[in-house]
């Protein structure tokens, strides 16, 4: 008696022939008080760079300006809020947040995918 014998593929095929699905998300990003619009606008742009990259887009920028903080961030008692709509993959999230937290010119970020 034959026995069939079932195709198996490795972990790694199926991994990457799979497809995250696109959300949409908002980060708020809260930049040092003192930095020139040229470096305000250098780190949106670096956002809109990585998700341009991965596929997604921008759906909005809005600055919603120069703002008293609830309470003193790295010595800074105001900040310059920015909030970016935009629609990716969901493994964009952790890379933006990566450089989000490694930049000195950002104070506090957050993304949220506001349908959950």
């Amino acid at each position: 008696m034959a026995v069939k014998e079932k195709k198996v593929q490795p972990v790694t095929e199926l991994l990457r022939s799979r497809t995250e699905p696109v959300r949409n998300y908002e980060l708020v990003v809260i930049y040092r008080p003192e930095l020139v619009k040229e470096k305000l606008d250098a780190g949106l742009d670096h956002i809109a760079k990585l998700v341009a990259e991965k596929g997604g887009s921008i759906a909005s920028t809005e600055p919603w300006g120069k703002r008293k903080l609830a309470y003193p961030i790295k010595h800074q008692t105001e900040g310059i809020y920015f909030l970016v709509k935009f629609s990716a993959v969901s493994s964009l999230t952790k890379k933006i947040n990566n450089d989000l937290r490694l930049s000195e010119d950002v104070l506090r970020h957050l993304i949220i995918c506001p349908g959950k």
